[in-house]
């Protein structure tokens, strides 16, 4: 191994000052490993924490995790390397190698005994079809006909590894739509089939082995088991609790390629490594041809066919999840692509994947990075687990905030914005600041203005957002942190980005170079965060003119009057948004703009032209309100902040125009703009159960949920769903399912934010 580049230390000491972090606090997981790896070595590979929270065993770098989904990719590498040789074709009839495949039939339904309804496929499947999961196969915990036959029908858990649990029909007829399933269990029964070796056989030979992969198998040796890290579960109170009899088998019926291996995150960056460099491993084997792995890395869904979310039906092993949502995003033979360079600066076509224990990776195969990060928590997406990876090679610096995966997730039993704790009843977490806000930074500021001798805390958020040192001094204190959070001592360089607050008081970012498009706005928070109140270049009587506009309370003249200041137009279309003091910004735009305060604790609000959308805002996350004339401005921020509860992070940006008349019942607006959902809601609530129906679907993290709080069959309340998706034209688990969070927080009934600035 080559010495590690400046670059590659500065990402090693970031990375892991995130990753001793992620193991202290009340809000800690038990315990993680990650590491990240360039084309050429392990730049870092680091752990905290402990193997199980009621057992001293500490982390290490060597712990062993069952890595469930993660498996997917390497028996995805052995079906290619079968296409290589020539043995397999990838679109002939799969049921040629495994005749069982041959066998499934299609469900259409339970008839009023109960019973499935099954019929013939129209099609063979295909092992294309099972390496992007459109062969038909789905997961209990992830779809509702699959949780029923396991409850109602005794079918196995695939946790079992028994060929019993891979006997289940398909969803739909193979190739016309993508569910995510047990594809990869059978791509590895054909790979079983083919050479005819069990799978752990054929991957050993030909993956583990070339790759020096020594801790890797389905089966753990003494040495593996003697360091595996405990599954914990996360309960509907948010505390964690160690199940040290959760596991998966060590001695399998079926090696199960799409979840069945135990590894350690060192492990895989030699694996991630291997397709990073063209399929060669570090000793120069070729694994897999590079013609093969540039084939694997495209998209492979037919026609304009997208992935889609993830609902998490049995709530003891996933959250609902979404990777990136409002982002389109396909699938490669074995991996997940993103198709638009994401929030957090991954590039377009990058590949990722994770596993149900919260385990995740990415590879970056342009910027010829990738990294994966481990834990043993369940449920799947769970908020303190939940990690992503944003690596700019030019700024040499790592971000791993606790949500910029792209995956959204909901905690049942949680109130958004409430923060799971290791160990901590939910009646102790009291109705404080962590019920209104997830964001990180948002919670700082809120806790520096109650405790001002925090400002170090404010400033260490500002280097994390903007990849460089910063510093604030005010008559009382000094302090300047690294982008590592460590106080720093010395003088201040005199090259630095810095705002005067007044004659005695400056904020800055010690940043060489041109200005960046957060910087101003970075600056502008940090001050406020510090309790100094900021007015930048902007007069003083514009600012507070948008606190006016958005008060629905103040008078209708001393609106207008307000909005004719800032050169709005009667007559004109515009927006409310909403965006977290700390939201990421790719450009400042010229829009009218503001810190009010409002029950979300205190948000940067701004009015934008309405041909702004979620796809084109330039902040994230944000909430996007209805379009409204100058005279309904304030009831479009009202939506506005709706939508921002809406958009749980990395999400983008959320549009309340797309939740049509809910977005109005939640946010209690009356506007003197037209609404057409406005009778179809009011329609829904005429049926007897319409009420009680959303109310249930509000306070309820699935269907199903739902249905028990009513004591109601789960048919008769998919039957409810259906009427309310024909009268509301939405599926109301859309909007509904997602909006419970708000009603949870009581945000429909919180007051409307004054007309003064905050800080005061």
């Amino acid at each position: 191994m080559s010495t590690p580049t400046v670059g590659s230390q500065q990402i090693a000491a970031a990375a892991d000052a995130v990753v001793q972090r992620m193991s202290a606090g009340d809000d800690r997981v038990p315990g993680v490993v990650a590491g990240v790896t360039t084309d050429r070595e392990t730049i870092y590979l680091g752990h905290s924490g402990s193997r199980a929270l009621d057992e001293p065993a500490a982390m290490t770098d060597d712990t062993v995790f069952a890595i469930f989904s993660t498996t997917k990719a390497i028996a995805g590498t052995a079906a290619l390397q079968l296409v290589e040789r020539g043995e397999l074709d990838l679109d002939a009839p799969a049921k040629e190698y495994d005749p069982r495949l041959g066998e499934v039939e299609v469900i259409e339904g339970f008839g009023d005994d109960g019973q499935p309804r099954l019929r013939a496929p129209e099609s063979d499947i295909t092992t294309r079809q099972l390496l992007t999961h459109t062969a038909g196969f789905g997961y209990d915990f992830f779809n509702e006909a699959y949780a029923r036959l396991a409850t109602e029908h005794g079918q196995p858990s695939i946790i079992t590894a028994s060929m019993a649990s891979l006997r289940t029909p398909l969803l739909f007829d193979p190739g016309t739509r993508w569910e995510y399933g047990t594809n990869m269990d059978w791509a590895g029964l054909v790979v079983e089939g083919i050479t005819g070796k069990r799978l752990g056989e054929v991957i050993t030979e030909r993956i583990l082995n070339p790759l020096a992969l020594s801790d890797t198998a389905f089966t753990r040796t003494d040495s593996m088991r003697q360091r595996s890290a405990t599954m914990h579960h996360r309960g509907a109170d948010g505390c964690l609790t160690p199940d040290h009899d959760f596991a998966l088998p060590d001695d399998p019926e079926v090696h199960m390629g799409g979840h069945g291996l135990y590894s350690t995150v060192g492990d895989y960056l030699k694996f991630i490594r291997m397709w990073i460099n063209d399929g060669r491993s570090d000793a120069g084997e070729q694994i897999l041809r590079p013609e093969t792995v540039e084939l694997a890395e495209r998209n492979h869904l037919p026609g304009d066919m997208k992935i889609t979310a993830l609902p998490g039906v049995i709530p003891s092993l996933s959250n609902d999840a979404e990777f990136f949502p409002g982002m389109p995003k396909s699938w490669a033979l074995s991996f997940m692509i993103n198709e638009e360079q994401a929030p957090t600066g991954r590039p377009a076509g990058s590949l990722a994947w994770a596993g149900l224990a919260n385990l995740y990776y990415w590879i970056d195969r342009r910027n010829r990075i990738g990294g994966y990060w481990a834990t043993q928590i369940l449920p799947f997406a769970d908020a303190s687990a939940v990690v992503g990876y944003w690596i700019s090679r030019p700024r040499c610096t790592t971000r791993w905030p606790a949500d910029s995966l792209g995956v959204t997730s909901t905690t049942p039993g949680l109130a958004v914005g409430e923060e799971p704790r290791a160990g901590t009843s939910r009646s102790n977490l009291g109705p404080g600041p962590h019920r209104e806000s997830r964001d990180p930074s948002d919670r700082v500021f809120r806790r520096t203005r109650r405790r001002q001798g925090e400002h170090s805390r404010s400033a260490r958020d500002c280097c994390g957002a903007g990849g460089c040192p910063a510093g604030v001094q005010t008559p009382s204190m000094h302090t300047r942190v690294s982008v590592l959070g460590e106080p720093l001592t010395g003088d201040t360089p005199e090259t630095r980005r810095q705002v005067c607050v007044d004659a005695q008081s400056v904020v800055w970012l010690e940043r060489d170079g041109d200005e960046r498009p957060n910087d101003a706005i970075i600056l502008e928070r940090l001050a406020l965060a510090t309790g100094i109140r900021l007015a930048g270049s902007a007069p003083e009587l514009a600012r507070r003119d948008v606190a006016v506009l958005l008060d629905r309370a103040a008078a209708l003249d001393d609106r207008r009057e307000a909005a004719s200041r800032l050169g709005l137009v009667t007559g004109v279309q515009y927006r409310a948004v909403a965006t977290p003091l700390f939201a990421e910004w790719t450009s400042r735009p010229s829009w009218p703009g503001d810190v009010v305060a409002t029950p979300l604790g205190t948000i940067h609000a701004l009015i934008s032209p309405i041909k702004v959308t979620a796809r084109t805002v330039p902040a994230s996350p944000c909430g996007l309100g209805v379009g409204a004339g100058i005279d309904d401005l304030a009831e479009s921020f009202r939506t506005a902040l709706i939508a921002l509860k809406l958009c749980e992070r990395p999400e983008r940006a959320v549009d309340a125009a797309q939740y049509g008349g809910l977005i109005h019942l939640l946010a209690d607006v009356t506007s003197t703009a037209t609404n057409p959902d406005t009778d179809r809601l009011e329609a829904v609530m005429d049926n007897g159960w319409g009420r009680s129906t959303i109310a249930a679907l509000l306070d309820s993290s699935s269907a199903r949920q739902a249905a028990r709080t009513l004591n109601v069959h789960h048919s008769t309340m998919q039957s409810r769903i259906e009427h309310l998706s024909t009268a509301l034209q939405f599926n109301p688990l859309d909007g509904l399912g997602r909006a419970a969070g708000c009603r949870v927080s009581h945000l429909a009934n919180a007051p409307f934010p004054s007309a003064r600035i905050a800080p005061p």
